[in-house]
């Protein structure tokens, strides 16, 4: 809420939320290195580059389910 976003940037952040999710980084040992959500916003991780490829097709339970949260969220009743 503090950052509260415009459309376009609500639109980058869930991207990017959407890349990290099959990233190396946030898959190693069953999602254990996924940044908190307050801790990713206040570094406005966001802007990060990725630091590597992402795996094809490839999402832990745990972010999975964030990710369906996120849509739903989004979605309009």
């Amino acid at each position: 809420m503090r950052i509260d976003p415009d459309e376009q940037l609500l639109a980058t952040m869930i991207a990017t939320i959407e890349r990290a999710t099959t990233s190396e980084e946030w898959l190693k040992e069953g999602g254990k290195y996924i940044p908190y959500p307050a801790t990713w916003l206040g570094a406005r991780g966001w802007e990060d580059e990725m630091t590597a490829p992402p795996l094809d097709g490839v999402v832990s339970e745990v972010t999975a389910r964030n990710l369906r949260a996120i849509r739903d969220w989004r979605s309009p009743p």
